[in-house]
């Protein structure tokens, strides 16, 4: 790793700490990486992925439920919001919501205990342009918290 990717890496987990709302740093295990890939151009590009896990509050009727989010940002344009959630009741509707803003449709969770949204800005979908030091929420369609964590 060269040292301008190192220091790249150092500089974008000091702004999402920076970010957070609470005086020690998020509240949950989250990551800052730079991906390589190709740009479209002959040099590959570094594009930052900031990811969190979800987790129930304590007391919560979804002890049993698990999450993970991860955003990406491909180019001023080009960004990605994947959140997905585990071992819920299927049957239950669910919303993915990220600073209090409800992204993607509401999902019903499968037979399995899954839901999960897929969005990108390719695709037309809302996703937000930053996300560090975010609330990401997944509550039920009557507003219930399932999961939460920090980006």
């Amino acid at each position: 790793m060269s040292r301008i990717t190192a220091l790249l890496i150092i500089a974008a987990a000091l702004s999402a700490a920076a970010c957070s709302d609470s005086v020690t740093g998020p509240t949950s295990p989250s990551s800052v990486t730079l991906a390589s890939g190709s740009g479209g151009g002959t040099a590959p590009a570094s594009r930052p992925v900031i990811e969190a896990m979800l987790s129930p509050e304590p007391g919560s009727a979804f002890q049993r439920a698990s999450g993970k989010a991860k955003w990406q940002s491909r180019d001023a344009t080009r960004r990605e919001l994947q959140i997905e959630v585990e071992d819920v009741a299927p049957g239950t509707r669910l919303n993915f919501m990220v600073g209090g803003v409800q992204f993607g449709a509401t999902q019903t969770v499968d037979g399995l205990g899954n839901a999960r949204v897929d969005l990108s800005t390719q695709l037309g979908n809302q996703v937000p342009s930053s996300v560090a030091g975010q609330r990401v929420e997944v509550r039920t369609e009557g507003g219930a918290l399932v999961v939460a964590g920090t980006f």
